[in-house]
């Protein structure tokens, strides 16, 4: 079924179909969090919902899969994958990028968190990697999380290992396990958050005993 399209006669509101309205209000996302980007480039309205801090874009580039008109920043649909809705606003949300470190698995984990005194804890409910020795060894407090996770993340693909981790009873695959010089995912963390105020950073007094050997 084609719904009609309506326009909302009120300032700054974008032109939204019934079901797109309907999908939004299911979300629970208000209509102020769309960035109009009809009539734009890609990399115009990115580019513009970026510069006003939204993180969703209504277009008129309907998606492949379902001809949705709904995307996050970075282009995802949101109507045929909810899940990016998650992704996107853990991208743009305040909280905490952390190291964690396991001597059982010889393992450092790169995360993002919004409560970073109940991460630790969590990492060793969740078993990540297998193990439960999990320690968190340094965190900062960011504006975008998600994003300097992901950033952080990029600088470190050549030394990414496989891990895996439980969550509701069944064994899930991660993506965010390290193996190597703890130098190198140090300086990679590090260079990120740079701008973050010292008061808003913090490190472990005793890190260097999380310098693991690979193999050992």
């Amino acid at each position: 079924e084609i719904w009609p399209l309506v326009r909302i006669i009120v300032e700054g509101y974008p032109l939204f179909t019934f079901q797109e309205r309907a999908f939004l209000v299911s979300q629970k996302i208000s209509e102020h969090l769309v960035f109009d980007g009809r009539g734009m480039s890609k990399a115009d309205r990115e580019a513009s919902a970026k510069n006003d801090g939204l993180w969703l874009i209504l277009t008129d580039s309907p998606c492949r899969e379902a001809g949705h008109r709904l995307r996050t920043s970075s282009g995802h649909c949101i109507q045929c994958d909810t899940a990016n809705i998650a992704f996107a606003r853990r991208h743009h949300e305040r909280g905490y990028v952390y190291i964690a470190a396991s001597p059982k698995a010889k393992l450092i984990k790169v995360g993002c968190t919004r409560d970073i005194s109940h991460r630790a804890n969590m990492l060793n409910v969740h078993r990540y990697a297998e193990s439960d020795d999990w320690t968190i060894i340094a965190y900062s407090k960011t504006e975008n999380m998600g994003k300097v996770e992901f950033e952080v993340h990029a600088e470190l693909s050549s030394i990414r290992a496989p891990g895996k981790y439980l969550k509701d009873g069944r064994w899930q695959d991660t993506r965010e396990l390290f193996q190597g010089k703890l130098q190198k995912v140090w300086d990679a963390y590090r260079a990120k958050p740079a701008h973050v105020p010292a008061a808003h950073k913090w490190q472990a007094k005793d890190i260097a005993k999380y310098v693991f050997v690979p193999g050992r």
